[in-house]
């Protein structure tokens, strides 16, 4: 319950920044209040796909597995289902191919030395959106900004 309030402090944070970047830019850039219905949405888009593109980080999806375990990629076997020729699978394509299932899974914080800061932030952007969306949701239904261009 402590870390949810945590990152929700931190994702208020995010979200008041975002807010505040929102309104200078919509009231006194563009001199309306109709862009802060704009630039609200846009933020909340940006936290997302950032959170989303530290997710795919740690899951090794972008990136190679070997800069993530920070040693260089050995070499593959030839072929992985190759058998000698009494039909029998050789030891060290076995061995070769264990070792490669192992360095499969995916890279988690504490295995990383990352720390908790990955995964908190990725949070702590959540929450941004989720907070950016409402606000953009009332600001429209309660003010009526962005329902229309004119004033």
């Amino acid at each position: 319950m402590r870390r949810a309030m945590r990152d929700l402090a931190y994702g208020t944070m995010l979200a008041a920044v975002a807010a505040g970047i929102s309104c200078l830019l919509a009231l006194a850039g563009y001199r309306r209040p109709y862009y802060l219905a704009v630039f609200l949405p846009a933020f909340m888009l940006g936290y997302l796909l950032l959170a989303w593109l530290l997710y795919l980080r740690t899951d090794r999806f972008m990136g190679s597995p070997s800069a993530m375990r920070g040693r260089p990629r050995k070499h593959d076997p030839p072929r992985a289902g190759a058998r000698d020729r009494a039909g029998r699978v050789p030891e060290e394509l076995l061995r070769a191919a264990a070792s490669r299932d192992e360095d499969a899974t995916p890279v988690d914080g504490a295995r990383a030395g990352a720390g908790d800061r990955p995964p908190r932030l990725r949070r702590a952007l959540v929450w941004a959106a989720v907070e950016l969306g409402i606000a953009a949701s009332l600001l429209y239904a309660v003010w009526g900004i962005g329902a229309a261009y004119h004033r």
